[in-house]
């Protein structure tokens, strides 16, 4: 009789650990269902998110091997290189020609072979539009300097808003399409492997385009090229400029740096323009958010 209760206990026992162990997995399996179907709202979700509604557009019958966002010296350049290469280059600027950007203005000799390739150094020769940085040199942060002569590798000046429109020309002419008008939305059909592009132009009228590549050259912000994930790290500097007009100033250098103790590892720079006027840039590097005012007031400190 024992052994008969014994057995009967034990029997109940073990259905109900197999109730129990069922019902467990039962919950987990339940818990794991909502969890993925969570995960994959989620997913479609954020797609969504990074996806901006698309704008009503005007459908554009051509399909570019290329397309270009950005027609600074950067871009215009690639433009200019891919077009007499024989592919067919679409070329975006947001700004119409000719504008100026800050910048120092400075092109090293290795520039100058591409705008030599082009043609634009010899046209802006001609036109006298280049200063030759003949004299130059460096401020430590301790108030050492030292100056002296370029002798063979010469550093020119050109002023942006004449250089960028003058590269851009020599793109066009290579062969490229450019059109003033601004990116608005970009996604990559990996069906039909085509980037698809709209934008708008300073009309508000909407364009559709399609690329088989795209390059990103839209400057230091870079909002295009951080939309789709080129580049994903945060802004980590700073640039300022300012000038001093013709016949106020007595700067003999064609271009100084500065390394001011406050700004390192960043510098302050000067350099002379084709018209005596005097460029003063500022490089200040920092991963930390800075107002307008505050720094303003820093770089004319």
């Amino acid at each position: 009789y024992k052994r008969q209760v014994s057995t009967q206990s034990t029997g109940k026992m073990a259905k109900n650990k197999i109730a129990a162990l069922f019902a467990k997995r039962k919950f987990s399996f339940i818990f794991l269902s909502i969890l993925l179907i969570y995960k994959i709202f989620r997913i479609i979700r954020n797609k969504k998110k990074l996806l901006p509604p698309i704008p009503s557009f005007t459908v554009h019958d051509s399909e570019f091997d290329v397309c270009i966002v950005g027609a600074g010296p950067s871009g215009a350049t690639c433009a200019f290189y891919l077009a007499r290469a024989g592919m067919k280059v679409l070329l975006l600027e947001k700004n119409n020609f000719p504008r100026d950007k800050i910048c120092g203005n400075l092109l090293s000799p290795r520039a100058q072979i591409h705008l030599s390739e082009m043609g634009v150094l010899q046209e802006l020769l001609n036109e006298n539009a280049i200063q030759k940085v003949c004299v130059g040199g460096f401020v430590s942060p301790s108030g050492k300097s030292f100056f002296g002569n370029f002798i063979e590798e010469k550093i020119i000046s050109i002023k942006r808003i004449v250089l960028d429109q003058r590269i851009a020309q020599a793109a066009i002419t290579a062969g490229a399409t450019m059109h003033y008008t601004e990116v608005k939305w970009l996604h990559y059909d990996q069906n039909n492997r085509l980037w698809n592009i709209v934008t708008q132009n300073q009309n508000n009228n909407n364009k559709f385009w399609k690329s088989r590549v795209v390059v990103t050259a839209d400057g230091p912000m870079s909002r295009i090229a951080r939309s789709i994930g080129v580049i994903t790290s945060p802004h980590n500097a700073i640039f300022a400029k300012a000038s001093i007009q013709p016949g106020t100033h007595s700067f003999l250098p064609d271009n100084v740096i500065f390394y001011v103790q406050q700004a390192l590892p960043g510098y302050l720079f000067i350099s002379k323009e084709v018209d005596d006027t005097l460029s003063v840039c500022l490089i200040y590097f920092t991963d930390k958010l800075i107002s307008g005012e505050r720094f303003l007031n820093f770089f004319y400190d």
